[in-house]
C-alpha cells in the first residue's frame, strides 16, 4: 500500500513542475481576449489538451517499470487498470492545478497552494491516517478525496480475488470498500468538477479583466 500512496503522491506533485507553464498560458490567453482573438468557451475546451495527451504516454512509461519491479498482479489487464487509475488520477489533478493557476496571481502563490491540496488529499487517502480515528465531522474529505478512490481502486485491482484472506477487513478498515467501477466513476466525477472549477476560474478572470 505504501508503494501505491508513493505513486499517488509522485505524479501529483509532477504535476506541479506545469505551473509556470499554465501561468505563461493564462497571460497568452488575457493577451488574446484583449486583442478580440479569442473565445473563452473555446479556449476552456482545449485547455490542457496536449498535456491530456502526453499524460497518456506518461502514465504508462511511468506505469511499466514501477508495476514489473514490484511484481504487482500478473495481467495486462491488471497493468491496464493500474495504469488507467492512475492516468485519471493525474487527470483530476491536471484541471485542479490548471484551477489553481488561474485562480491565484503569481507562480509563487499556485506553487505554495497546489502541493498543499494534494498534502491534503494524501492525509484523506486512507493509508497516511485511518479515517475511522478522525472525529466525525472531520471525515467528509475523505469521500469528495480523489486520492481514496485512487487507493481503493489500486487496492482491489492487486489483491481482490488473489488469494488474500483478510482482503474484505483490510478494505472495511481503510474504508476502501467501494467497487473497481465506482472508483473509475468518482475519478471520472473528480476530472468533471475540476474542467468546471476551471471553467469558473476562466469568467473570474474575464470579469477582473473587463
Amino acid at each position: 500500500m505504501a508503494l501505491f500512496l508513493q505513486v499517488y503522491v509522485v505524479s501529483s506533485l509532477w504535476i506541479s513542475e506545469l505551473l509556470p507553464d499554465m501561468h505563461t498560458e493564462k497571460a497568452i490567453l488575457l493577451q488574446e481576449r484583449e486583442a478580440k482573438a479569442t473565445n473563452f468557451f473555446v479556449s476552456w475546451l482545449v485547455l490542457g489538451a496536449p498535456v491530456m495527451i502526453n499524460l497518456i504516454f506518461s502514465s504508462i512509461c511511468f506505469s511499466v517499470p514501477i508495476y514489473y519491479l514490484a511484481n504487482l498482479r500478473s495481467g495486462f489487464h491488471y497493468f491496464g487498470m493500474f495504469t488507467l487509475t492512475l492516468y485519471c488520477a493525474c487527470l483530476g489533478n491536471l484541471f485542479m492545478a490548471y484551477a489553481v493557476a488561474f485562480f491565484t496571481q503569481s507562480y509563487r502563490s499556485s506553487v505554495t497552494l497546489y502541493p498543499g491540496v494534494v498534502g491534503m488529499q494524501t492525509f484523506y487517502c486512507g493509508y497516511s491516517v485511518i479515517i475511522s480515528s478522525l472525529a466525525d465531522w472531520f471525515r467528509w474529505g475523505a469521500t469528495v478525496n480523489p486520492g481514496t478512490y485512487a487507493m481503493a481502486a489500486w487496492y482491489q485491482n492487486e489483491l481482490k480475488n488473489n488469494g488474500f484472506n483478510d482482503y474484505e477487513d483490510f478494505a472495511n478498515f481503510f474504508e476502501w470498500d467501494h467497487s473497481l467501477q465506482s472508483c473509475l466513476l468518482y475519478l471520472l466525477l473528480f476530472i468533471v468538477v475540476n474542467k468546471l472549477v476551471l471553467y469558473l476560474a476562466l469568467n473570474v478572470m474575464k470579469i477582473k479583466q473587463s
